[in-house]
């Protein structure tokens, strides 16, 4: 099962629709089934999403490509952080921890990229393995660029989603499983709508139809079409 965490144009607060991955479950292709099992009436997730942020798992993105070819991928900094430290010595990991987190928190992209040739550049020799994991999809990671600076709060970590699962986790200990498949995907689904009912509202919801309509931002800033014009005769 599926949970996807979303915004729509016209509500401020985070929405919750929960997925069945389609029957061929073992097939990469086949994760994602773009028809929801039970999902809230004003949800039409057929609507391609501006930006998807997600934990890698088998074929997620291949099925999003698949399904919503258009839309932007942006890889959750705290699960990558996690998987490069896990590369290093202990003794290295405080030093090295500081230097990822002013990468995910930088200003601009040239920032955050001068961070990572950084980053390279002091455990390359040593450890190339840990390199590898961060710029492996180093451009996924730089998403968040290219939407508002006021949303970047909400897109390069999926905790919003782990913390509505914690509920979901406490409850399934208390009741040691739910008895069938049907049950448990209903109990999941009524928690995670509870749960939703106490989600504050996102920052800046104004700006969500500007990103719904395509606009295109740098850095977090809006670009004007003047500034798109020269930076396409400079390039």
């Amino acid at each position: 099962m599926f949970e996807l965490i979303g915004a729509r144009a016209t509500h401020a607060s985070p929405l919750s629709c929960s997925l069945l991955p389609a029957p061929a479950l073992r097939a990469p292709n086949s994760l994602v089934d773009p028809e929801p099992v039970a999902a809230h009436h004003f949800v039409d997730i057929r609507l391609p999403p501006a930006s998807l942020l997600h934990a890698v798992a088998l074929g997620f993105w291949a099925a999003v490509r698949e399904v919503w070819p258009a839309a932007r991928q942006q890889r959750d900094w705290v699960h990558r952080m996690a998987n490069v430290l896990d590369k290093l010595p202990k003794r290295l990991q405080s030093a090295a921890k500081r230097v990822l987190r002013e990468m995910m928190y930088a200003e601009s992209r040239a920032e955050a990229e001068a961070l990572v040739e950084r980053f390279a550049s002091a455990y390359a020799a040593k450890y190339p393995k840990a390199v590898a994991s961060l710029t492996r999809d180093q451009e996924y990671l730089s998403s968040h660029f290219d939407f508002p600076a006021k949303h970047w709060k909400h897109i390069p970590s999926t905790n919003v989603i782990e913390s509505a699962f914690a509920t979901v986790r406490l409850r399934q200990r208390v009741t040691k499983g739910a008895g069938s498949r049907t049950k448990g995907l209903t109990m999941v689904f009524k928690l995670l709508e509870m749960a939703q009912q106490r989600w504050r509202k996102l920052n800046a919801p104004q700006l969500l139809p500007l990103v719904l309509a395509g606009a295109r931002f740098r850095d977090g800033m809006q670009e004007t079409d003047r500034e798109k014009t020269d930076r396409k005769v400079a390039a």
